[in-house]
């Protein structure tokens, strides 16, 4: 689709849909013909089209959407950027996601490699770190306690993480690094009963890295992107940022007593730490992979990674997970 397409197409939908003051969307990564900016209904909206060729992000978005709608409608006064309405013009999909002022806890696809730069918190930020923590567990604690009543919906019932590692093919991992996983994989199956136990799953946002968690101009804390939405250990949002803090000590150990610690204990946490990693690098050494120089980069910058420390620290004992961050 190039631009005076994608243009024309968004104009037919906005007379038909009644959206107002198009303008283009200015993006971090340069002008996309597909974005805009309106407003739809009194709200300040970013409006986007899709071919129907792209089936899986119109999936991710069609689920992001249907996440959106649990939360709305059951937590009251919570602060994200909602898809509000989607629909179909043709051959195209569209969506209206509410916009709101704001800037990511950190940027947005700053390298290639590893983390894409969203465990680089802005310095500016940094001062009230631990207050912007509170509000996002503030809203996590919400999210939390609406109950597994629509799990079933949109395929929430499936968790973010592989519940069987070995589905991961820890063996590729374990020849790729040189190193073994048997602690990591027996401590896991041990704790596993209690770790799927009714009384520790709950929705969970499953992508909760800092480039998802927007300071509003009033230093208010939004969050974004929900397309991995799902209905997963207690432990998945806490973990999840808990490792996107590496860099931060300081703030990691706060984000543990604060968001962690109170609804899970430290076996658990081992085990959410080895299921994360495990998942992540599941496809570093995967033989399926074609091999490219961006791969082989990624390759040793994960055998050096903190994230590996603590995956074979988690192994050992809680102790020594919770050292690695000193070293």
């Amino acid at each position: 689709m190039n631009r005076i397409e994608a243009e024309t197409i968004i104009r037919q939908i906005a007379d038909e849909i009644g959206l107002t003051d198009l303008s283009p969307f200015d993006h971090k990564k340069g002008y996309d013909a597909k974005l805009s900016r309106a407003v739809f209904e009194g709200n300040n909206v970013i409006f986007k089209i899709l071919p129907k060729t792209e089936e899986k992000r119109i999936s991710n978005y069609l689920r992001e959407a249907a996440a959106c709608k649990i939360m709305t409608e059951n937590v009251a006064g919570i602060n994200i950027t909602d898809i509000i309405t989607t629909g179909w013009h043709g051959d195209y999909f569209w969506l209206i996601r509410r916009y709101k002022d704001g800037e990511a806890l950190s940027p947005y696809f700053s390298t290639d490699l590893g983390l894409f730069g969203y465990d680089e918190i802005q310095d500016k930020y940094l001062p009230k770190l631990k207050q912007i923590l509170d509000r996002v567990n503030e809203n996590l604690i919400k999210i939390r306690a609406i109950g597994p009543q629509n799990k079933h919906y949109a395929g929430f019932e499936h968790p973010r993480f592989e519940t069987d590692l070995m589905k991961c093919n820890p063996q590729y991992i374990e020849k790729g690094f040189g190193i073994s996983l048997d602690n990591q994989i027996a401590y896991y199956d041990k704790c596993s009963d209690d770790y799927y136990l009714p009384e520790n799953l709950s929705y969970s946002i499953s992508d909760l890295v800092p480039a998802n968690i927007i300071i509003g101009p009033k230093g208010d804390v939004i969050l974004s992107d929900f397309e991995w939405f799902s209905y997963d250990h207690v432990l998945t949002d806490p973990v999840f940022l808990w490792l996107y803090l590496w860099k931060h000590p300081e703030f990691q150990e706060y984000w543990y007593e604060s968001a962690i610690a109170p609804i899970s204990d430290q076996d658990l946490f081992r085990a959410a730490i080895i299921r994360h990693i495990i998942c992540w690098y599941r496809n570093l050494y995967s033989p399926e992979r074609d091999i490219t120089d961006k791969l082989l980069a990624n390759r040793e910058l994960w055998k050096k990674h903190r994230w590996t420390k603590y995956l074979l620290a988690a192994g050992e004992s809680f102790d020594a997970l919770m050292k690695v961050k000193q070293v």
